[in-house]
């Protein structure tokens, strides 16, 4: 587990480098926040994080992923699902539905679910704390499964 974080953490930064780097930059709430600016031929693109909301949490650090819709891409692991979950809602995260079927374990590890982006013209700002990672990624249809 430890590896695949790392190599995600590692794509992650590579990505954000990237972008920020490409975009340049512009005042914002967090000045530690990646630009995101709309590519030509991209619809959307979010910067999704998951983050401990205590210090004695599991999810040690910040998982920070890119995701764009239309073309599906990005640094998510499921690209083309998050995308079609959201195409389902117009975009609007807190629309989301849960995952039919889908149980997490009744363990409180609270973490605060984010995302920045725009939606076609529309700028998009989501924030909802969750009881475990698992439960942010059943809430939103799979979308932060990061």
């Amino acid at each position: 587990m430890t590896t695949t974080f790392l190599r995600r953490s590692l794509a992650l930064v590579a990505a954000t480098a990237f972008a920020v780097l490409s975009a340049g930059t512009s005042a914002s709430a967090n000045p530690t926040d990646p630009v995101i600016t709309p590519a030509p031929q991209a619809k959307a693109g979010f910067v999704l994080t998951l983050s401990p909301t205590s210090t004695v949490s599991s999810v040690s650090q910040y998982a920070r992923v890119t995701l764009t819709c239309s073309p599906d891409g990005g640094t998510h692991s499921s690209p083309e699902k998050a995308c079609d979950a959201l195409r389902e809602v117009d975009g609007y995260f807190e629309r989301l539905r849960p995952l039919p079927g889908a149980y997490c374990p009744a363990v409180w590890d609270p973490v605060k679910a984010t995302a920045r982006g725009y939606w076609g013209d529309r700028r998009v700002s989501f924030e909802k704390t969750y009881g475990n990672a698992c439960e942010a990624g059943v809430a939103t249809s799979g979308v932060f499964f990061l």
